[in-house]
């Protein structure tokens, strides 16, 4: 079985076809008037990608490994995942508040900060007495999506999992293309579930 997507053409040439297909005929009678249109829409769409650029590198974020004085924000960063995995049209693995806590308490977290707000997560979760390690509840909030906090956060967590499991196989669960593609570009490889652990705990919880 194979799975198609619809092709949804890039704003640019979203906006294009709306001149060549709506615009008053007298448009169309005068190529200076089009190529001048095409001009103007191109700077600006250009302009936009700059704006953004500029805009993510004038945020300065934190990465560093969550910490009790992190505490506070676990119920902003289960809220986050949870409207997340709703958007997304995903199941997700239920975790309490207390669960998240104790991850930071234990140094097996990664928070990043816009000052004193929260902007991104992750954490590890351990099976079959450490061989295995996942890396696990990745998010970052909407505000500070399309700037590659996702891809900082994601190399952070792997650095944290190696230097605190040196012997483990680390793997990552996803649905999503984007993290594919970033676990991709990290080195991890795709694997058949049988390649994964086999601690009950972790089927367990993948059910939920």
């Amino acid at each position: 079985m194979q799975a198609y997507a619809a092709y949804k053409p890039p704003i640019k040439h979203r906006i294009l076809f709306y001149l060549q297909k709506k615009t008053p005929i007298y448009l169309h009678m005068c190529s200076f008037c089009c190529t001048f249109a095409r001009f103007f829409i191109y700077r600006w769409y250009i302009s936009l990608i700059i704006l953004n650029s500029y805009i993510g590198t004038m945020i300065e974020f934190s990465i560093e490994v969550a910490a009790e004085k992190h505490i506070p924000y676990v119920a902003e960063i289960l809220q986050t995942i949870e409207e997340a995995a709703k958007d997304r049209g995903t199941g997700i693995a239920k975790r309490n508040p207390e669960y998240v806590a104790q991850k930071m308490r234990e140094g097996k977290a990664v928070i990043a900060m816009n000052g004193d707000k929260f902007a991104g997560f992750s954490y590890i979760e351990c099976w079959d007495h450490g061989h295995f390690v996942a890396n696990s509840g990745l998010i970052v909030k909407p505000e500070y999506r399309q700037m590659g906090l996702a891809k900082q956060i994601k190399k952070r967590i792997v650095e944290l999992s190696q230097e605190m499991f040196p012997n483990a196989k680390i793997f990552s669960l996803t649905t999503g293309a984007a993290v594919m593609k970033m676990n991709t570009e990290l080195g991890f490889k795709p694997v058949t579930f049988q390649d994964l652990t086999t601690d009950p705990k972790f089927w367990k919880g993948c059910e939920s």
